[in-house]
């Protein structure tokens, strides 16, 4: 990671239902420690901080831990045909069944998840790699100063990247390299089709999710 002042960088009845994967960036800026030395990060898991989530995009390189934990859906985009993979947490908009009293009720948090209140940016010349941005909006963000000793940090005191800043711009270093794998990994055309089950929408009880679909994982890994 360079120099934090110089911009901090990467080393979604029985009717079917309607949902979305709620989406809480909403004033990124890139993070350096000029502007944001004082910020601090609340890292505990809540709904009011951006867990009350259905489902959040999974990435095929956690499939093996993930599956031990959450059911793993394929939504194909009908305008494009392209398939992205879901952890589904509940089966309601804003049902996370994985959260109980303040912590993440599962042994493992989905990436897309565990990065907030950050995300990846690019820089506006074109050059390569990714930056880390955070969303100033976000209910994660606390601000104060040095008298307020909540949260991680994400500076020292003297400008440079705290261990937790260091594991938060892996992961997304992780996050990046893996969506960008993304499309030829799940291009699941090229299988046989009957490993792909509930073209038609997947069942669970007396709930029905369009476009929706799972894969046997011992299949598609051979």
């Amino acid at each position: 990671m360079p120099g934090a002042s110089q911009g901090a960088a990467l080393p979604q009845g029985h009717r079917a239902k309607e949902w979305s994967v709620p989406f809480f960036m909403s004033q990124h800026q890139l993070l350096d420690s000029l502007n944001h030395r004082d910020l601090r990060v609340r890292t505990d898991s809540a709904a009011e901080l951006g867990d009350g989530v259905m489902a959040c995009l999974l990435t095929p390189a956690e499939f093996r831990q993930a599956q031990a934990h959450f059911p793993i859906l394929f939504r194909r985009d009908q305008a494009s045909g392209a398939f992205s993979a879901l952890a589904l947490f509940g089966f309601d908009n804003g049902e996370n069944l994985f959260l109980e009293g303040g912590h993440w009720d599962a042994g493992y948090k989905p990436l897309a998840q565990a990065v907030q209140p950050f995300l990846i940016g690019r820089s506006a010349d074109g050059q390569p790699g990714g930056q880390v941005h955070v969303d100033l909006d976000s209910p994660r963000i606390l601000r104060g100063g040095p008298e307020n000793m909540d949260g991680e940090a994400l500076f020292d005191a003297a400008g440079k990247p705290s261990p937790y800043l260091d594991l938060i711009a892996q992961r997304l270093g992780d996050l990046d390299a893996a969506l960008l794998r993304l499309v030829n990994v799940l291009d699941l055309t090229r299988f046989d089709l009957n490993i792909f089950a509930a073209s038609r929408g997947l069942v669970f009880g007396d709930l029905r999710f369009a476009d929706l679909g799972v894969v046997d994982l011992q299949r598609f890994e051979q």
